[in-house]
């Protein structure tokens, strides 16, 4: 399967079926805009900030880390879309 973009739009992750990304727990998460309040320069301390949205790679350690896909992972065939469950958290 190529990479799963709809599947990602509808709140769900998807990952390679590689060696590393399994040993790593690595998938991906498309998030919508994310509302953060800012700590200190270049912003002034408690001021709004809006992320956009982004697609990121979850890494095994609960991290998210913005992603931009490499022309293979863009043609790979290896992908899989992981399930969907109720209120899923893509950090959890």
């Amino acid at each position: 399967m190529h990479l799963p973009i709809e599947h990602l739009k509808s709140g769900g992750t998807a990952s390679r079926d590689i060696a590393v990304w399994r040993e790593h727990g690595l998938r991906l998460v498309l998030f919508g805009d994310i509302n953060v309040v800012a700590g200190g320069l270049p912003f002034k301390d408690g001021e709004q900030v809006v992320i956009r949205g982004m697609l990121c790679i979850i890494n095994g350690d609960g991290t998210a880390t913005p992603w931009s896909p490499s022309t293979s992972d863009l043609l790979a065939e290896d992908w899989l879309a992981n399930p969907i469950e109720a209120e899923e958290d893509p950090l959890a």
